[in-house]
């Protein structure tokens, strides 16, 4: 959902609050990355207002798809030095030795 300046302000609250509706009766369960994130908002002493809720979630997001794409890129260059050390570059020499029978 998102608001845009071109629509009347009442009629996109409507919209939002339609939306939340069908997720009520949708039963949508909340994933289980924002369990802990649940709890924490559920024993916080600060009441929060729509737009802070929406604004504290977005966060919460934002930092969980960087953490996601950090491991991301934290396993590719664990297996980019895996690969390189099992494939010695033409600099390197390699010492075979030979032994005769």
């Amino acid at each position: 959902f998102k608001m845009t300046e071109d629509k009347e302000v009442t009629s996109q609250i409507h919209g939002f609050h339609m939306l939340i509706n069908d997720l009520k009766n949708e039963n949508i369960i909340v994933p289980e990355s924002f369990c802990d994130y649940k709890k924490n908002n559920k024993h916080e002493r600060k009441h929060k207002n729509l737009e802070d809720a929406i604004v504290h979630i977005r966060t919460e997001e934002k930092h969980r798809q960087m953490d996601q794409l950090e491991e991301a890129k934290e396993i590719n260059f664990k297996a980019n030095i895996a690969e390189n050390e099992a494939h010695p570059s033409k600099n390197q020499k390699t010492n075979k030795k030979f032994f005769k029978n």
